[in-house]
């Protein structure tokens, strides 16, 4: 599901706040963030926030783009899951280098 302009926001917001309270001469946390924070700790949202950081001109708008969703909805698009057999772990430091 595509996301709302509303929220786009809020992880802007959150996004950008995780980044300064990573310096360690930041301040504490306001509850606000925690709150934020808190709501938006699903998977998909942490997936979405290491986008951000390779991205962050397009992560948000990708997220909040209703195209896949249309194609999806249109039989145009799919989505296919497939169980590995065996670990890939050693190709791992291979992921993002292309």
């Amino acid at each position: 599901m595509p996301l709302e302009p509303s929220t786009v926001e809020a992880l802007t917001w959150l996004f950008e706040e995780r980044m300064r309270l990573a310096d360690p001469a930041a301040g504490p946390a306001d509850e606000r963030y925690r709150e934020t924070a808190s709501a938006y700790g699903a998977p998909r949202f942490r997936a979405l926030y290491r986008q951000w950081l390779d991205d962050a001109d397009n992560a948000l708008w990708q997220a909040r783009s209703p195209c896949i969703a249309d194609a999806l909805a249109q039989g145009h698009g799919r989505v296919e899951c497939v169980e590995l057999t065996r670990h890939y772990l050693h190709l791992s430091p291979l992921v993002d280098v292309a």
